[in-house]
């Protein structure tokens, strides 16, 4: 898989497409708050992102952040049908590859 560009990095964090900025926000202090990014760079571009939104990030910065977080901690989309993950979902898919409503039908099944 190719790396996403600091434009495509862009349309993840500026649209709805996994959630809104607040959530996005929310899941970021989850990662800061369970200790998942090592980096330093990266552990301050995911504050600012917290605190202030991701608009003004600079290429650089989108670089640093798809590196060391999106790299490690997104998942586009389920494993089993498909959708969008949204960013109040994304701890748990990181770990199964499984929205909510496909781990919650596959837990049932078994």
């Amino acid at each position: 898989m190719s790396k996403k560009s600091a434009e495509e990095v862009r349309v993840i964090l500026n649209t709805n497409k996994h959630g809104d900025t607040e959530d996005l926000q929310h899941y970021l202090e989850d990662l800061l708050r369970i200790n998942t990014i090592d980096d330093q760079r990266a552990f301050g571009i995911t504050k600012q992102i917290i605190e202030e939104g991701p608009r003004d990030l600079s290429d650089n910065q989108l670089h640093v952040f798809r590196d060391y977080v999106l790299e490690n901690f997104h998942t586009e989309e389920c494993d089993r049908c498909g959708l969008n993950v949204p960013w109040s979902e994304m701890l748990e898919a990181n770990d199964d590859g499984f929205c909510s409503y496909c781990r919650h039908m596959l837990e049932k099944n078994d």
